[in-house]
């Protein structure tokens, strides 16, 4: 409502009529950013001056700026606070995403009556723009899928489980390096156990699932699959997943096309487009129970196509690779009268390829160990040194992993499973290395997502564990690291009586067990990793959950003097700040008991 400046009583006081002012300006300054959007010059916060415009949608309009103090380039994507329908401290939490695939949330802040959330500049060319009548390649489609998959996943499974809820082509940047980024967290929510309720939010015709139509749907991590799969319907076709009315009916066409395998009308065999419309169709399920339960299950799926299909180009080859083993063992039955010599040949070639790959650098060592492996299908020890060679320098980059998984998923013709498959299921020293991997991912991992691989395969060793094994120190710090992943997913969600989920208690004790563990079994560079890990694990437990571990019977003198012991280990050095802010949390938290 726009009210006139002469209707003000005569009588009223300047500070009244200046307070009425104020009103009327912030009104009209928000008619005009609502209705003209910012334009070029604009200054946003005194701090951020609009270059230009660079998309608008229903949840916003993004702009380029600069900010005037270091020259830097950011997005800002700036909403109507009744558009966003979150408080500023909800969208706050966004600043605590980090992974490699998302853009980075500098600042939020409200000025004149909008929202405005300040975040990483990010060049590319839109997913939109790669769709072509020709089709994409096997090998694009894949990766496309794999980054936006293992991006969700970290989405839905990181400290702070977060829904995106707005995943389609556009939002979705590819890198010339072909590095997928997925754009604008301005639609995403913290997940809640019970479901996230939409109030409104309508997503976008043809990649919103059906659940986003219905204001009384509660969305959550299915609902992000279901956008994954119209996206990647979107990038087999060129077209949107059925274009959706008011009352989010959609035609069935398009479900028929994945059923039948049909892609006829795009003038092309559908080839290996074939092996992934059945996962297609069950991300695009209407109803959410029949949709898979998370990202991590698409992806495993989507791996297996991926596996059967580099199977099937093998088999092209296999005519010959079978005659020149028909000849190879034939030449050894000649020779020596029986088939044990083939047998030796193979092994002697193995522990040759072992003992180059110790003398050898990272990339060509990963070649070696990965011949082995084809050669010998169910020794572990190629694994094992890929695995010590990683953690030799404390450090785990992105492309030591892309080695790691492409040995993890090395298949044996004529076989269904990964090499890797097959030693999981039949080694007694499986548990150890999957150990190993966990303590790899969770301490130098240098990309995002970590902390949730780790936990993977912590459990998996302790589900790998033999009963000889079991008082080894490996097992139990599997088990504690296993709950404490269990606890970062669960932490932030709430069960259907309101009570939370994450059990801080129990966080603390394993915590402390584990550094106990630690202080007896870990040496060399690793103590100071380590060390300052626990550290601030401690810390950051301290500073946010101080209230629940008085509630869970902790006293106030033992969690002093955890902070005490903190900084005489070295946290006053490394983290001054946190292990001030860690005692003021302490004394607040008895604090708030003193006062009721």
């Amino acid at each position: 409502m726009i009210h006139n400046l002469t209707n003000i009583h005569a009588e009223q006081s300047f500070e009244e009529e200046y307070k009425w002012f104020q009103f009327f300006s912030t009104e009209i300054g928000i008619l005009r950013k609502e209705a003209e959007g910012l334009r070029s010059g604009d200054l946003l916060a005194g701090k951020y001056r609009i270059i230009r415009e660079l998309g608008r949608g229903g949840e916003g309009t993004v702009y380029l700026t600069k900010h005037i103090l270091t020259d830097a380039v950011r997005a800002v994507k700036v909403s109507r606070q009744n558009q966003e329908r979150r408080s500023i401290h909800e969208l706050s939490m966004l600043k605590r995403v980090h992974h490699d695939s998302l853009p980075r949330i500098i600042d939020v802040f409200q000025e004149d009556g909008v929202v405005c959330l300040v975040m990483e500049y990010v060049e590319g060319r839109a997913l939109s723009e790669y769709v072509n009548p020709a089709g994409v390649s096997e090998q694009f489609f894949f990766s496309v899928a794999e980054q936006l998959l293992e991006t969700l996943e970290y989405l839905h499974t990181d400290r702070i489980p977060m829904l995106h809820l707005d995943v389609k082509p556009s939002n979705i940047l590819i890198h010339s390096n072909g590095r997928l980024t997925l754009l604008d967290l301005g639609a995403a929510m913290p997940v809640k156990a019970d479901g996230n309720q939409i109030q409104g939010c309508f997503g976008t015709p043809g990649y919103a699932a059906p659940e986003q139509f219905d204001r009384l749907g509660k969305a959550d991590e299915r609902t992000d699959l279901y956008s994954f799969g119209a996206t990647m319907f979107f990038l087999l076709t060129g077209r949107k997943y059925g274009k959706r009315d008011q009352k989010g009916i959609k035609p069935e066409g398009d479900r028929r096309i994945l059923q039948t395998g049909s892609f006829r009308n795009l003038g092309q065999s559908f080839g290996w487009k074939n092996r992934v419309r059945k996962l297609l169709l069950e991300c695009l399920e209407e109803k959410q129970e029949r949709r898979p339960g998370s990202a991590a299950e698409v992806r495993k799926k989507l791996l297996r196509i991926k596996r059967q299909r580099e199977f099937e180009k093998s088999c092209s080859q296999m005519g010959i690779a079978v005659l020149l083993l028909v000849g190879v063992l034939t030449l050894a039955w000649r020779e020596t009268g029986n088939l044990t010599a083939g047998e030796d040949n193979r092994r002697q070639e193995y522990e040759k390829l072992i003992g180059q790959a110790e003398l050898a650098g990272f990339a060509q060592a990963a070649s070696l160990y990965r011949q082995a492996i084809l050669l010998c299908p169910g020794e572990i020890l190629p694994y094992q040194k890929l695995v010590d060679r990683i953690s030799a320098d404390y450090v785990f980059s992105l492309e030591e992993e892309q080695v790691l998984q492409s040995m993890l998923e090395a298949a044996v013709p004529l076989k269904e499973e990964s090499v890797f498959e097959q030693i999981e299921r039949t080694s007694d020293e499986f548990g150890k290395l999957a150990y190993d991997l966990g303590i790899a991912y969770w301490y130098f991992y240098e990309g995002a997502g970590g902390r949730a691989a780790a936990s993977g395969w912590f459990a998996k060793a302790v589900h790998s564990a033999n009963s000889e094994e079991a008082e080894d120190s490996w097992v139990r710090e599997a088990e504690i690291y296993a709950r404490i992943g269990s606890y970062y997913e669960k932490l932030g969600k709430q069960d259907i009586t309101g009570e939370k989920a994450a059990d801080s208690a129990v966080y603390w004790e394993d915590l402390s067990q584990l550094c106990q563990i630690k202080t007896e079994t870990v040496q060399g560079e690793e103590v100071e990793i380590v060390r300052k890990n626990l550290m601030e694990e401690r810390l950051n437990l301290l500073i946010f959950e101080s209230a629940e571990l008085r509630e869970a019977g902790i006293k106030k003198k033992e969690l002093r003097k955890a902070v005490k012991e903190i900084m005489e280990e070295g946290g006053k050095e490394f983290f001054p700040e946190r292990c001030e802010e860690a005692a003021e949390a302490v004394e607040r938290a008895f604090e708030e008991v003193k006062n009721d």
